[in-house]
């Protein structure tokens, strides 16, 4: 069922420490706090061991994963389950001892995102376990709303010709957003589109509903019949 999917991203919430500095992210204008329930994240945790799933199981979508207090018993609940756990953070609260931590439970990639060079720097002579795959790339605080990506009712529009590439994501990268949907991608900042809500439905029943498949058939032929995919260049 999951022979598609390279990473199953869950975005524990919709907090992060930067995003006050960054007037572009979507979560800048957040008013509502959401945080994922335990019960949720565990009840796709344990789908994705019953099914065997050996691939990717990340902590973050918009949101700092460190941030939750909760963060290590997901972490060991999924190593447990035979998953490759991978965190990317903004460092805040990163240190040697965190990650010396997150070896002990089971993290298998870290990428930090520094966004000054004193920080780039710091978090590269960080003392990193050799069973730990770690990366520091340089970041600016980008804005997610230049590819058209807005609050609103997308409405088909015939004069708007799709790009012609082909895109995988909604099965190779399924998406747990932080209010308990199963949403079409990380560019889907406003969750404009979902293929199901674990408040209601199963994950196992969402990710092999008709709706997830549907949208994996047609991208996937590089028929971006989605309006927020028009003009999206990317292929995942």
């Amino acid at each position: 069922m999951l022979e598609k999917t390279h990473r199953i991203s869950i975005e524990l919430s919709n907090l992060c420490n930067k995003s006050h500095e960054h007037l572009k992210c979507p979560l800048n204008s957040v008013k509502d706090k959401k945080i994922l329930s335990s019960k949720i994240v565990n009840e796709v945790i344990d789908t994705c061991g019953d099914l065997s799933f050996k691939g990717v199981l990340a902590f973050h979508t918009y949101n700092e994963p460190l941030i939750d207090p909760r963060l290590f018993m997901f972490i060991d609940r999924a190593a447990r389950a035979g998953m490759k756990v991978f965190i990317w953070t903004n460092g805040f609260y990163l240190d040697n001892n965190i990650i010396y931590e997150m070896n002990e439970v089971g993290v298998s990639k870290i990428t930090v995102t520094a966004y000054t060079g004193k920080d780039y720097e710091y978090f590269n002579n960080m003392t990193i376990p050799r069973t730990i795959e770690y990366t520091v790339q340089r970041g600016n605080l980008d804005d997610r709303t230049h590819r058209g990506i807005k609050p609103s009712t997308f409405v088909e529009r015939p004069d708007i010709h799709p790009i012609k590439l082909p895109c995988f994501a909604p099965l190779n990268e399924i998406m747990v957003r932080c209010n308990g949907k199963v949403g079409l991608c990380c560019f889907d900042c406003f969750n404009e589109y979902s293929f199901g809500d674990l408040h209601g439905d199963s994950f196992k029943d969402i990710i092999s509903g008709d709706a997830i498949n549907y949208a994996y058939k047609y991208l996937s032929k590089g028929d971006r019949y989605l309006y927020l995919c028009h003009n999206c260049t990317f292929s995942r």
